[in-house]
């Protein structure tokens, strides 16, 4: 179901038109967002499914990259949260899933 959301993303710009967003999902993401999103993994902990990602060109300077991890919250076949990290490892602990 992520990689779903995230093919839609891709081609439409927002992951709404999936339908596979909760209308009260908590989005909690933090500011500096990035150009290019290049998914590394995708690590599946029950209810939670944790995103690991490479992120190309923040800001002015297009040939930064760094790693983030992302945590999607899913509840009856929809996403219901969603919660950005500065680094895999805070994301994978704070799904549970060990480093």
């Amino acid at each position: 179901m992520i990689g779903r959301i995230y093919s839609v993303w891709a081609k439409e710009g927002s992951p709404v038109p999936s339908g596979l967003l909760d209308p009260g999902m908590n989005w909690v993401e933090p500011a500096g967002a990035m150009e290019d999103v290049q998914i590394d993994e995708i690590l599946d902990a029950g209810d939670r499914v944790v995103v690991l990602v490479l992120l190309h060109g923040a800001g002015n300077d297009p040939e930064a990259k760094r790693r983030q991890g992302y945590v999607w919250t899913l509840r009856d076949g929809k996403v219901v949260g969603f919660e950005r990290f500065d680094s895999p490892d805070a994301a994978m602990r704070a799904a549970g899933v060990h480093c």
